[in-house]
């Protein structure tokens, strides 16, 4: 099983990292981590190459990420809530998964096996719902040819960190049993 990991928090040591780790450390098989603060993408420019060209006009290392996303098993996203939504930067770096929308729209080569979706959160303040977050996460794996199997969540990270939230942790560690099943 291989697990490609998003992790949408600007924060090296903050409560999204701790959740990830946490997951992590309950997977059984091979992972691939991705700080999407630390690449240098940029969003999807609507140019419409990938329309009619295996690939994408932008030349930069998501080409990589495509293989990436095209052999895992399992996707992860990982992000706190900023207005009850995914961070900024990872809706960019999603954006660019147009490729996988457009080479299903196109064409039969890419079909891609079914996949298990995985969402971990994390807010404090007035985050009050995953809802919308939610519902962005399943448009997202959608194009990725997988399905939200779970959420994990902790949202009162600003007087409970979420390493300290066994609600938290216990269904981050559920959904990482999870993804290790076949």
């Amino acid at each position: 099983m291989k697990t490609f990991i998003l992790n949408g928090s600007p924060r090296y040591h903050g409560n999204t990292a701790d959740l990830l780790d946490h997951f992590i450390s309950y997977l059984s098989e091979e992972y691939k981590l991705i700080r999407v603060y630390d690449s240098n993408l940029m969003p999807c420019m609507d140019c419409r190459y990938c329309q009619t060209h295996d690939g994408c006009a932008i030349p930069d290392e998501m080409k990589f990420y495509y293989r990436d996303v095209i052999e895992a098993d399992n996707i992860v996203l990982a992000s706190p809530l900023y207005f009850d939504e995914l961070t900024g930067a990872l809706l960019n770096f999603c954006s660019r998964f147009q490729y996988f929308y457009q080479r299903r729209a196109t064409s039969s080569l890419y079909q891609g096996k079914k996949k298990k979706g995985f969402l971990l959160l994390t807010g404090g303040g007035s985050s009050s719902s995953v809802h919308h977050a939610e519902e962005t996460a399943k448009l997202i794996f959608s194009m990725l040819h997988a399905e939200l199997v779970g959420t994990a969540y902790s949202l009162s990270t600003d007087t409970l960190p979420a390493k300290e939230d066994a609600f938290a942790l216990e269904s981050v560690k559920a959904l990482a049993l999870e993804a290790n099943k076949d």
